[in-house]
């Protein structure tokens, strides 16, 4: 037979402890994921200002249109960028088919 706790005991002291522990580690994860996206954001925004700063340079040099490796270049860019936004939505498709 299985013997059930008749006479519970508190823990004064361990209950604070696991309770500011718990605080303090929910706070850091949310806080990393609030750095991991604003990370993330600021890379993609220094590549678009890389890619733009690429542009006028090729525009300056005096040619009037990009280069055809540059131009190679940019459609490989789009189409990895379009592979990782297919991967992201497919993602969030079985995720929505998997809740219904």
């Amino acid at each position: 037979m299985v013997a059930l706790c008749r006479a519970p005991t508190a823990q004064p002291t361990l209950a604070p402890v696991f309770f500011v522990s718990f605080v303090l580690i929910g706070t850091m994860i949310v806080l990393n994921l609030f750095i991991g996206v604003i990370m993330n954001s600021m890379q993609e925004a220094s590549a678009e200002l890389e890619r733009a700063e690429e542009l006028r340079r090729v525009r300056d040099a005096g040619t009037g249109e990009p280069s055809f490796e540059h131009e190679l270049f940019e459609l490989q860019r789009s189409i990895h960028e379009l592979g990782e936004r297919m991967t992201h939505l497919q993602k969030r498709a079985a995720a929505r088919a998997a809740r219904s």
